[in-house]
């Protein structure tokens, strides 16, 4: 599904990226302690794609998978640093209002990293602040 979801192709891509938001989302805890450590190969694959896909639709989906994962205590050690770096990225060139509604869920799920975090908390703040008014979706705003 990850070499699919690179694709090129919309269609393939896009398909492949939501059957992933789906297993993520369905089976975060079995990844998690899945013997093979799918984890291991599944973040770093879902960062790249939410910063180097050209669709929006799988960079957003590439997210809520993330975000899925995100609900797990500690599962983004070895990678908060790249998602942070990526996840600001996107904050600042991705404005549909899907992709910021789940932005603002991943900067709400990452309140366990707060050492991580920390440096970047002004903007942090600045994001959602700017968000909180609706421009053309209330559900941003409520995320």
């Amino acid at each position: 599904l990850l070499k699919d979801a690179k694709e090129a192709d919309s269609i393939t891509g896009e398909a492949a990226s939501e059957a992933i938001v789906k297993i993520c989302e369905d089976a975060s805890g079995e990844l998690r302690f899945d013997p093979s450590n799918p984890i291991e190969l599944l973040v770093p694959s879902l960062i790249t794609l939410l910063n180097e896909s050209p669709i929006e639709k799988i960079r957003l989906n590439s997210l809520l998978a993330i975000n899925s994962l995100l609900i797990d205590d500690n599962l983004m050690n070895e990678h908060i640093s790249t998602f942070l770096h990526v996840l600001s990225n996107r904050a600042s060139s991705d404005r549909s209002n899907a992709m910021r509604k789940a932005i603002c869920t991943s900067l709400n799920l990452l309140q366990n990293y707060t050492l991580e975090i920390k440096p970047i908390l002004p903007s942090i703040l600045d994001y959602m602040l700017e968000n909180l008014i609706p421009v053309n979706d209330e559900s941003v705003a409520l995320e």
